[in-house]
């Protein structure tokens, strides 16, 4: 008896801690939930002047870190437009289309850039950004 209720506690203290209230980790093996995690944790790091996090999540001197310096005082939202997984030899990441709308202003301003994202075991999301690229046209090609 007492058997079965210290089994009964622990269950209980199982299924109230704070792990089984994560994300579906499902949802994690989507690349463009990733790709949108890997971009809000980004701007949170500059924004909460966490630097050494910031350059942990993306490449230092890329045309990412220039853009976002570029954009610091615009109020810019985030869509993921496509993404998807890459594996090249022993490198794997993501490949992900975005489009970043400068909502500031009273205008339809709006970039679409090619963003390429390799796994980093030093990465706090577990990825870095290393390509950052616009789009010259509404292909992205």
């Amino acid at each position: 008896m007492r058997h079965l209720l210290l089994f009964f506690a622990l269950l209980g203290l199982v299924y109230s801690t704070i792990y089984w209230k994560n994300d579906d980790p499902k949802d994690m093996a989507d690349p463009v939930i990733v790709a949108t995690h890997q971009i809000h944790e980004i701007y949170a790091a500059y924004w909460d002047r966490k630097i050494i996090r910031l350059f942990q999540l993306m490449r230092y001197g890329t045309p990412m870190s220039r853009f976002i310096e570029e954009h610091a005082a615009d109020e810019i939202t985030v869509h993921v437009q496509e993404a998807d997984y890459f594996f090249v030899d022993t490198e794997h990441g993501i490949k992900a289309i975005i489009i970043l709308e400068d909502v500031s202003q009273n205008s339809t301003d709006y970039d679409l850039v090619k963003m390429s994202m390799s796994q980093s075991a030093s990465s706090p999301t577990g990825y870095t950004v290393f390509g950052w690229e616009k789009c010259e046209n509404l292909e992205c090609d």
